[in-house]
């Protein structure tokens, strides 16, 4: 079966990157159009290729031709904002790019309706993704024309619609997403990946992480003011935060102001191998966030068998019970996860049986194995509505 996918950057989110190779090795041909290439080439299994944006001054200036050209590197063009002759040029060359697939894919539903000659293409079928903030966080974004009508048209538009979670599905619905044509593939890891211990080491420092871009709705404020309580109450923790972003002279300023630059540490952003050795040498993991889907980061924790603190944001309640692979606390609730961080710091033992389930349940439900054939059966499904 041939899938296009539209509109993802490369090199592309690792979760993503572990999608397309498991579909690859399974035997789908994978068409992943980028802006972020300037030329076809071959990864893994999967083919990458450029998409561009025929502008109507590239078109006055050189023609047609121009369009056509476009096609000869069997490329989508984004032919929306054209007219005339020119748009149904461009769509041609478009359609001929994608001859032969039988299901279009958005990765991230807000790009779809940027790309609506693309929702007819002949013998092929539309489907989105829902993923992380993009229904729950993007739609109130003040400083963003509203996302509400385009949302809702693309929902209505797609023969499928795949959701992280059932949280976010349920979110879609106010936007008029028919659960009907709604699917839960939540996300996975290959558990080979990250090395588990069955206890942890019984020293005096808690060894906390969290992996998460640094912007405001992954809460990373409210974990650092939760390591200030947790100091105070007399703890002895070093916390290591792995990620970049906007907020990180926010994050600076609180570590500064809470007297915490021996305790708390920013490195930026690592590569997925960093990132699974850095979990290795970590006792716990904390997500903060605000809104999720399900938490790739935390899925990662869990394979390394270790013990998470997480909040209820979104989906995080499907993939962590409490009590069970870790604690569960509300939103925006510093001095609850305060109290999660005391708690696994004095009871090694809890954590230890923690971090055991919290492996097991990834073997057992968020397995790349099991992911894949769910994606399979989802293109599969789409595809038979032709």
């Amino acid at each position: 079966m041939k899938v296009a996918i539209v509109d993802v950057r490369y090199p592309p989110e690792t979760f993503l990157d572990r999608k397309f190779t498991r579909l690859a090795r399974e035997g789908f041909v994978l068409m992943v159009y980028s802006r972020s290439v300037n030329r076809a080439f071959r990864r893994d299994g999967v083919e990458w290729r450029p998409l561009l944006s025929a502008t109507r001054g590239d078109v006055r200036r050189r023609g047609l031709a121009y369009v056509r050209a476009l096609a000869g590197r069997a490329t989508v063009v984004r032919s929306d904002h054209l007219s005339g002759t020119r748009k149904l040029v461009a769509q041609w060359c478009t359609r001929r790019a994608l001859a032969g697939v039988s299901v279009v894919h958005f990765e991230w539903v807000l790009s779809a309706s940027d790309f609506r000659s693309l929702w007819s293409i002949p013998r092929a079928v539309m489907t989105v993704s829902l993923r992380g903030s993009q229904v729950k966080i993007a739609t109130k974004d003040p400083r963003r024309p509203s996302l509400a009508e385009p949302l809702a048209t693309t929902l209505a538009a797609a023969r499928l619609v795949h959701g992280v979670s059932a949280d976010i599905v349920r979110a879609a619905t106010a936007f008029g997403l028919d659960t009907s044509k709604a699917r839960v593939i939540r996300p996975a890891v290959d558990p080979e990946g990250y090395t588990s211990r069955d206890q942890l080491p019984r020293n005096d420092t808690l060894r906390l992480i969290s992996v998460g871009a640094l912007r405001w709705h992954k809460g990373h404020e409210f974990s650092i003011t939760a390591v200030a309580q947790a100091v105070r109450a007399g703890v002895d923790v070093r916390y290591v935060i792995v990620g970049d972003g906007d907020e990180r002279e926010r994050l600076e300023f609180a570590i500064r102001e809470f007297g915490l630059d021996a305790v708390v540490t920013l490195v930026g952003a690592k590569s997925p191998t960093e990132v699974a050795a850095m979990l290795s040498r970590s006792d716990a993991l904390l997500l903060p966030s605000i809104d999720e889907g399900i938490a790739n980061a935390v899925l990662e924790g869990m394979a390394s068998g270790l013990p998470v603190i997480v909040t209820e944001a979104g989906g995080m309640r499907e993939a962590v019970t409490d009590g069970v692979e870790g604690l569960v606390v509300p939103v925006r609730d510093a001095s609850a996860m305060a109290q999660a961080i005391v708690r696994l710091a004095g009871d090694r033992a809890l954590a230890g049986r923690m971090g055991k389930a919290a492996r097991e349940r990834v073997e057992r439900e968020f397995s790349l194995a099991q992911q894949a054939k769910s994606w399979m059966r989802f293109y599969e499904e789409a595809a038979a509505t032709r």
